[in-house]
């Protein structure tokens, strides 16, 4: 009885070695990993830059009106012509400037294209163009010079083309170097990781990983000829003693 008393005690006292054993390792273990977690850096770099917009469209319409529907046409033919002085001056070339066909819209039929204009006239000429070029600079002024066509009696509206109503700058990759941008954003993390590892004693290990994105870019700037991009870097490094 006594041995067999013993033989279980001892197999017990073996269990909790072994028991013991695994949670002594099971600890080295975790604290192991801990350093190794403690041993990692992750910053934050950023890069931005001012474009330029490298073109532009502006969807416009003319309206007449009148009682006499060869009146109405006529005033529509001279605003047109006026139209094409205009952009011409200002350096548009009249390869960018489209004009679409004349609609007409008489107030006996009663639909609701006529009565969307507001118009109390037996006629209405609505004629849309679509100015588009990669001059800027001569965008701009047109825009700036706008009053003129208003003096020459010459009444304009934004159209609706492709769901756009109003002046829009298009932007392109080609405007600017977005590789170019990431390599400033990831110098610029380095350079706050390096005085990370400075300021805790340690040094600047081996990139761990990198992952980068395009923010605070202004969407509603496609309507002015310039705008900010930014690059966020978001980097780890690991640190040595």
């Amino acid at each position: 009885m006594q041995k067999s008393v013993a033989v279980i005690f001892g197999v017990f006292f073996v269990v909790g070695l072994l028991v013991l054993g695994l949670n002594v390792k099971s600890g080295f273990q975790s604290q192991k990993y801990a350093d190794s977690q403690s041993k990692v850096v992750t910053v934050v770099g950023f890069a931005s830059k001012i474009v330029a917009a490298d073109g532009a469209f502006w969807p416009i319409e003319v309206v007449n009106s009148g009682d006499i529907l060869d009146k109405v046409l006529e005033k529509n033919g001279k605003d047109k012509e006026a139209l094409k002085a205009f952009f011409a001056e200002v350096g548009i070339s009249e390869n960018d400037v489209i004009f679409e066909d004349v609609r007409v819209f008489s107030k006996k039929d009663g639909t609701d294209a006529y009565s969307a204009y507001g118009l109390d006239k037996n006629f209405i000429a609505s004629q849309n163009l679509l100015v588009q070029s990669s001059d800027i600079k001569a965008f701009k002024a047109a825009q700036d010079k706008i009053s003129q066509l208003l003096e020459k009696g010459v009444a304009i509206k934004s159209a609706n083309y492709r769901n756009e109503n109003s002046i829009k700058y298009i932007y392109t990759t080609d405007s600017y170097s977005e590789e170019s941008l990431v390599a400033e954003a990831v110098t610029n993390a380095k350079s706050v990781a390096q005085n990370v590892a400075q300021s805790s004693g340690n040094t600047l290990g081996d990139v761990i990983s990198i992952y980068v994105s395009s923010i605070y870019e202004d969407y509603t700037s496609s309507y002015f000829p310039s705008k900010q991009i930014t690059i966020r870097a978001d980097v780890s490094y690991s640190l040595k003693k």
